[in-house]
């Protein structure tokens, strides 16, 4: 019985220990933050405000171009285009949760709006040649933003991150908190 209790904390203490990090899609050509650093199992959700935006995963070598395997042909993550009106009251998230610590490179698939600056990265090194603020700048020398897809070298299509929730839907998991009340319940009902 203790083995179990034990057990059922460490599992709590591990779901508390994930971050959601909240970032903002507009209302402007802008995520903010535009630049994080989150761990394995940590999620983002991003809430789309006034425009019509995307949150469309790319390379660093292709800053405004959709992610695409170049081996298997799958895409990387996309939001799909999530208009807002200006005067919304209401505003959609999409969640996504992250299973590696390499870069994660994302862009505005909206025409024009990857070329104007309207990028962000996950885990981008601080150092080196591949930082956030190069990526910036490689997405605003683009001549023009495209959505049209071209295959990169990517060892996976989404590159460590899982989709967990659709274009204005809420985050299909247990909160933490949630977490911690069901493994209480069960340790009550069990004993």
């Amino acid at each position: 019985m203790l083995r179990q209790i034990a057990l059922s904390l460490i599992l709590a203490r591990a779901a508390l220990a994930q971050t959601n990090h909240a970032i903002q899609v507009g209302p402007g050509l802008a995520y903010t933050p535009d630049n994080i650093t989150a761990a394995i199992g940590d999620t983002i959700t991003f809430t789309f405000f006034s425009k019509n935006h995307t949150v469309s995963q790319s390379s660093f070598a292709a800053p405004c171009t959709q992610l695409v395997n170049a081996t298997t042909g799958a895409v990387g993550f996309d939001s799909g285009f999530v208009p807002v009106a200006q005067n919304a009251t209401e505003h959609p998230a999409w969640t996504v949760r992250v299973q590696t610590t390499a870069p994660i490179w994302i862009f505005c698939a909206q025409t024009s709006h990857c070329a104007s600056g309207m990028v962000m990265s996950v885990n981008a090194p601080t150092d080196g040649p591949k930082t956030f603020d190069n990526f910036r700048a490689a997405a605003l020398a683009t001549a023009s933003n495209t959505t049209a897809t071209a295959a990169t070298t990517s060892a996976s299509p989404a590159a460590g991150v899982g989709t967990s929730a659709l274009a204005g839907s809420a985050p299909q998991s247990f909160s933490p908190h949630a977490i911690v009340g069901i493994t209480l319940f069960l340790l009550v009902s069990l004993a």
